[in-house]
């Protein structure tokens, strides 16, 4: 369902220079902090679409991505990092270990960064998740404690700290 929806995205778009130009050069600068795109509605989906396709032609690196709101189950945020985990699969062609299912949720991108990094050969990567606004507002944790809006779940990925010492 995500690779079809990156082509209807990719399809359609028309394309915003002052945007590309922009997530062009941070993928150029290899900045190790987030980008975050916003804006109104309208054209940040198609605009990652065609960001992801760029990245898997011109670069030698590898791109996981993850479009929330496609369907209801997209929403909820433990499948959105199962449908990172199985992107890594089959880019890897290895299964992540049980501890990934143990992980608490808060910590698995983090657990699947390390896995990803420990495992590939690969330097350059690259994560794109659309329509976080659009995640589930359910509550995660042993406690219930975990919301996905407060990005908690990012952990160090969210400013930079992990990508430089990892």
């Amino acid at each position: 369902m995500q690779k079809i929806h990156l082509k209807r995205l990719h399809f359609g778009y028309a394309g915003f220079k002052k945007h590309e130009r922009a997530t062009r050069s941070y993928l150029d600068n290899k900045d190790l902090r987030p980008l975050l795109v916003t804006s109104g509605s309208g054209g940040k989906s198609a605009l990652l679409a065609n960001t992801i396709r760029r990245y898997q032609v011109a670069c030698a690196g590898t791109c996981i991505y993850y479009f929330v709101g496609v369907n209801n189950a997209s929403m909820e945020l433990e499948n959105l990092l199962d449908g990172l985990a199985q992107q890594l699969e089959l880019d890897l062609g290895k299964t992540p270990d049980r501890s990934f299912q143990a992980c608490p949720t808060k910590d698995k991108l983090e657990w699947l960064v390390k896995w990803w990094c420990a495992n590939s050969k690969i330097k350059s990567r690259l994560i794109v998740i659309d329509g976080l606004n659009e995640l589930s507002s359910e509550t995660y944790g042993d406690w219930g404690d975990l919301q996905p809006h407060d990005l908690e779940w990012l952990g160090k990925l969210s400013n930079g700290e992990f990508w430089a010492s990892g």
